[in-house]
């Protein structure tokens, strides 16, 4: 069975850690797809290869590393817009992260400056008088300052968002930061051009400021010393030589102005500051912008390299050696920056592309989590329904015990009744025999009882003759006898 080719999108998210650096230059197909190969366990690689086939994956791979797009982010966000994109939300915590790293890294860089300023001896009048308010009332060296700052890892240590939507601490990928090792190097290269760049310029216009200072080589000055000795100098050049300059409009910098910016970049390299990516790129223009003016060029002109640059200096090898040692500090300085810039762009894109990335997998983990939060609902709810069915059920099974004790009870009392029926029966027959038989007796005896009381008439009517002949006491005596014994027959 045919299948179709996989989606571009999804097998960019799944092979852009496969193929970076010098795999994604890659663009023989056996090597392409035995670089797949190795990562077929992957579970994104897996899920691709089981649905599409591993030579569909691999023809897709390959047009895609033609394209370029695992060489560039800049290449990929063109053709696929969609996974580079920043949502307000993102974009306003980005610019939280990098004001708040901002106002820390120049609180840093002033104490550190202004420490520098009170143990230099080469500050002159000017910079004492417009430094005397901000130094007025510090004490402690640079080295104390530096101590009521935890540099070290305080700027690269991701600020915390609590993300909206899900319940994750998810850190922030901003603001950007470069290895320090390599924004040391950056750095010290920079000096170097500009210290070189600002001997030379010296060297052409002002040596005996150099001679008498003892300057015999660009690394004799430290480029924080440039700034008094420019502000000076520059005041007592001829007209010719500073508009030459091509010195920047009112409200734009002017030299001492920059050398006062650059001197950040001595700052940093020299007490090991760890800076913003945007902190880099804005030292970088100042420094070129420097370049530029000590050059002889405006700001915003474009220095090509030294085989296609021209002069209309004298023939003087030595202001050749001087103007070119400019000009190649300004090719280099305009080729630094434009190396970082796409460098940090690249880096963030990346970021963009990565957390576009964790928050479509926060949303199918939320997802996931909604579901078994209804699933874990629904057992909870299957419980209790079902419980209350079982309750239900023990309900009308003893409810038909006590139906059927009451029946059997039931029953029992009508048997009972019955019994006691028949004996009452009895009794009343018992009893109605011994009515009978009293009634007889009693018949009986009343028919004896009336001969009894006919005898006793006749001998109490005796005894009452029998004393009517006698005296009082004797009658008495009689009447007694005769109740006595009427007494005795009752």
């Amino acid at each position: 069975m045919v299948k179709n080719p996989p989606d571009e999108r999804v097998v960019y998210i799944a092979f852009k850690n496969v193929f970076k650096g010098q795999d994604a230059f890659l663009r023989q197909s056996k090597r392409i797809s035995k670089l797949i190969s190795l990562h077929q366990n992957d579970p994104s690689v897996k899920g691709l290869i089981k649905e599409h086939n591993i030579d569909n994956v691999s023809n897709t791979v390959k047009e895609l590393l033609k394209e370029k797009v695992f060489e560039s982010t800049l290449e990929a966000k063109l053709r696929f817009p969609e996974l580079f994109d920043v949502s307000p939300a993102q974009s306003a915590e980005r610019a939280v992260s990098e004001a708040e790293a901002a106002k820390h890294e120049a609180d840093v860089i002033k104490d550190v400056a202004e420490g520098y300023q009170e143990e230099s001896p080469e500050t002159n009048e000017d910079d004492q008088d417009t430094n005397a308010d901000t130094i007025k009332g510090r004490t402690g060296t640079t080295e104390e300052m530096l101590q009521q700052h935890t540099l070290q890892g305080t700027a690269t240590e991701p600020a915390k968002k609590l993300s909206t939507s899900f319940l994750t601490s998810v850190p922030s990928l901003y603001p950007v930061y470069l290895p320090f090792l390599t924004q040391h190097k950056l750095l010290v290269s920079v000096q170097d051009l500009l210290e070189k760049a600002c001997f030379a310029y010296a060297s052409e216009h002002f040596p005996t400021v150099l001679t008498s200072k003892g300057w015999d080589c660009a690394e004799a000055v430290e480029l924080t010393q440039w700034k008094p000795v420019f502000r000076t100098q520059l005041r007592q050049l001829p007209s010719s030589t500073t508009s030459s300059l091509s010195l920047p409009s009112v409200g734009s910098p002017s030299i001492p102005d920059l050398l006062d910016s650059v001197a950040q970049i001595r700052h940093t390299a020299v007490h090991r500051l760890r800076v913003s990516a945007k902190r880099l790129q804005h030292f970088l223009a100042n420094a070129e912008t420097l370049t530029k003016l000590l050059l002889g060029f405006p700001p915003n002109t474009t220095v090509f390299s030294s085989s296609s640059a021209s002069s209309s200096f004298n023939d003087d090898s030595t202001t050749h050696h001087y103007y070119y040692q400019r000009h190649d500090a300004a090719v280099a300085m305009s080729r630094l920056r434009r190396e970082i810039e796409a460098a940090v762009d690249e880096f963030q894109r990346n970021k963009d592309l990565l957390e576009g990335r964790l928050d479509e997998s926060l949303q199918n983990i939320a997802a996931r989590r909604a579901e078994l939060d209804r699933q874990e609902q629904q057992a909870v709810d299957d419980m209790l329904r079902e419980d209350g069915e079982y309750q239900r059920i023990a309900g009308r099974k003893l409810e038909e015990v006590i139906v059927e004790l009451a029946t059997e009870k039931g029953e029992e009392d009508q048997q009972k009744g019955k019994r006691t029926g028949k004996w009452k029966g009895k009794e009343k027959a018992e009893e109605e025999v011994a009515e009978g038989a009293a009634e007889g007796a009693a018949e009986g005896a009343a028919e004896m009882g009336d001969d009894d009381e006919d005898e006793e008439r006749e001998a109490v009517v005796e005894v009452v003759e029998e004393t009517s002949s006698g005296t009082e006491t004797e009658k008495n005596v009689v009447e007694k006898e005769g109740k006595t014994r009427l007494d005795g027959k009752a």
